[in-house]
């Protein structure tokens, strides 16, 4: 199995007042001619897919852009996003909607259960005898 991994593409983002959206088109249609070449059997995209909670249209249309002709090559790699700490749960959703659902699929991310520390004994007891 052939998996690419990457993360942080933050899309939409600017660095001061300069647009980043070449920048970004650029790094997708690179990462789409990679796809291709490795004939990946699936691309995990693991967080922070856009800058912000709030997308800008010409950053969504990138991602959806990007979506679609990935669904397109031969083979068509599965597509993995999960959400990051600038995602909202509403735009991943939309860009697995985007793709059709078909070979895309959204992570759900959850939080880490919280450890409990065992009261019924003391801290300073040893859990085992030696």
């Amino acid at each position: 199995m052939r998996l690419i991994h990457t993360a942080d593409w933050h899309l939409g983002q600017t660095f001061y007042s300069h647009e980043r959206s070449l920048e970004h088109q650029r790094f997708l249609d690179w990462l789409l001619a990679t796809l291709e070449r490795e004939q990946a059997d699936v691309l995990l995209v693991a967080g922070d897919v856009f800058d912000t909670a709030n997308p800008s249209s010409e950053a969504q249309r990138q991602l959806y852009g990007f979506l679609s002709a990935a669904r397109r090559l031969d083979p068509a790699p599965q597509i993995v996003l999960t959400a990051g700490n600038h995602d909202s749960p509403r735009s991943s959703r939309g860009a697995v909607a985007a793709a059709h659902g078909d070979g895309c699929h959204r992570g759900r991310s959850r939080p880490a259960p919280r450890r409990r520390r065992d009261r019924s004994r003391p801290a300073d007891r040893p859990v085992a005898r030696p």
